[in-house]
């Protein structure tokens, strides 16, 4: 047996708030769609969702898997739809949602979350790739800074080599040992 109020009370009580909570919400993903995949109403997680993707008929261009013909035709009591589902444009963008569909009076609730425990482990991820890379980047400027003075320290042999071969008068060639004669 649960402890919690029945939902109606808590929505009774608080309901404007509920509607505030849930439009400016970017972890919950609602949107109603009309029986074309027009949107008829994005809180703010769907529009974060539906960024970049055509929203004018998202229906048909949006719903990547399963597609929004395919949850039309699905026509059961309650959700119609519980599972991953895809938006994207078809071709590179791609955010796929834990999601419930509901259809009523020829319309479509579309609800998601994002798995906030799959984007902590990302960003773990991201973390330490992160990490690995400033290492990396650390390192990279160490080595250009070996390579700089190594190049400095041969420079400066280089022009002591020549003012002692102009000093004693004498010549430098190259020689390539292999061919047997200096190069042309």
């Amino acid at each position: 047996m649960s402890n919690r109020p029945p939902c109606g009370a808590v929505e009774d009580a608080f309901k404007e708030l509920f509607g505030e909570l849930c439009d400016g919400s970017i972890a919950l993903a609602a949107g109603v769609f009309d029986e074309a995949g027009n949107g008829i109403y994005f809180n703010r997680g769907m529009r974060l969702m539906l960024d970049g993707i055509n929203a004018g008929t998202v229906g048909g261009d949006a719903f990547v898997n399963p597609t929004f013909a395919a949850l039309r035709e699905l026509t059961h009591a309650g959700a119609v739809f519980s599972g991953v589902l895809t938006l994207g444009d078809g071709l590179r963008i791609h955010r796929s949602l834990a999601a419930r569909v509901w259809q009523r009076d020829e319309r479509l609730l579309v609800a998601g979350e994002m798995d906030v425990l799959e984007l902590d482990r990302l960003n773990q991820v991201l973390i330490s790739a992160n990490r690995e890379i400033n290492a990396l980047q650390r390192e990279l400027f160490k080595q250009n800074r070996l390579l700089q003075e190594s190049e400095a320290r041969l420079s400066a042999s280089e022009e002591r080599l020549k003012l002692a071969v102009d000093a004693a008068g004498i010549g430098v060639w190259d020689f390539a040992a292999t061919r047997r004669h200096r190069p042309a």
